[in-house]
């Protein structure tokens, strides 16, 4: 850590107030509208993760990424629908695809804890930092980098955020957001079987990317089952879809890399998954999901979906 700045200097940085602006317009009225794209009503759904989803449209690219999985997902619909994939999905099924990459990162908020604050405004603005990040980065150094003006007040705000330490590694602090998306859903009014999916987006990880629901693991990884408020069922294609097209539109639009990069990619990480090792069928099905995406390449033409209302600004 760098040495810390004069007490003179920490005691004036205290006092001030840090300040993370907008970086696109994205009202309430844009969420409803997302709902309503799904067909969700949107009094049904607590005020609270409207409010967290709102923010996060405005101050980071989340919402953005959701909506190009969504046009992603659209995308391989078709495809599956005129090849007959066996892969192919319901009407229901894709739409609780979209739901689930929709709320998958809403965790990116940060904690659960009654009110949306400054704490939730430092940890979306943890995440909004793209770029070149090693995972191995420690949480201190991360913010030491990104935010050299307060780093004071960061770390010492740090220290109160429950899960949070200075010498966690990058890696295990994105992993965290699997948990915050878990907590925010589980009472939102948003379908139980639609919260465990997007909370199971990061099952593919270490174990501190599988949620606790009531201290129990909502991924059996021994077995390959999704569990929770009475539910108890195998993983199938809609997990498979929400975390493949996750990860291939991280790799598309953050890593910039073009389909074939981002295909070889994945097919090497899944090669290599510990998970999947354990699951030789869960994992013949994730590759076959997969070479539905390589011929579908679903990011080639996108800019013609029908959420051209909701646009990054």
């Amino acid at each position: 850590m760098n040495e810390l700045l004069p007490p003179e200097e920490q005691s004036r940085l205290q006092r001030e107030k840090m300040v993370f602006p907008p970086c696109h317009e994205f009202r309430t009225k844009d969420v409803e509208d997302v709902f309503l794209l799904l067909d969700v009503d949107p009094a049904s759904i607590e005020p609270q993760l409207i409010e967290i989803m709102q923010y996060l449209g405005s101050h980071s690219e989340t919402m953005n990424d959701e909506k190009r999985a969504r046009a992603i997902a659209g995308v391989i619909e078709l495809h599956c629908n005129r090849t007959d994939s066996s892969n192919r999905l319901s009407e229901e099924g894709w739409r609780h695809v979209n739901l689930a990459s929709t709320f998958s990162d809403v965790g990116k908020v940060g904690p659960e804890q009654g009110l949306v604050d400054i704490n939730n405004y430092l940890i979306t603005a943890l995440y909004a930092r793209r770029g070149d990040i090693s995972p191995f980065t420690t949480l201190s150094e991360f913010i030491e980098e990104s935010f050299p003006e307060h780093r004071v007040q960061v770390l010492q705000k740090i220290l109160y955020i429950p899960g949070l330490s200075f010498e966690m590694t990058m890696r295990s602090f994105w992993d965290m957001h699997a948990q915050w998306t878990l907590d925010h859903l589980k009472d939102s009014g948003v379908s139980k079987e639609i919260v465990l999916t997007a909370a199971a987006h990061h099952l593919l990880e270490g174990d501190g990317a599988n949620p606790l629901l009531d201290g129990v693991s909502i991924v059996d990884k021994a077995t390959g089952i999704l569990r929770g408020f009475g539910i108890e069922r195998s993983i199938d294609q809609r997990e498979i879809w929400v975390i493949l097209i996750d990860k291939y539109e991280a790799n598309r639009t953050r890593n910039k890399a073009s389909h074939e990069e981002s295909i070889i990619w994945l097919r090497e990480y899944l090669e290599k998954n510990q998970t999947l090792a354990a699951l030789p069928i869960l994992k013949k099905l994730f590759f076959s999901c997969l070479d539905d995406i390589d011929a579908a390449r679903p990011l080639d033409d996108f800019g013609s979906s029908k959420e051209e209302s909701l646009a990054a600004k």
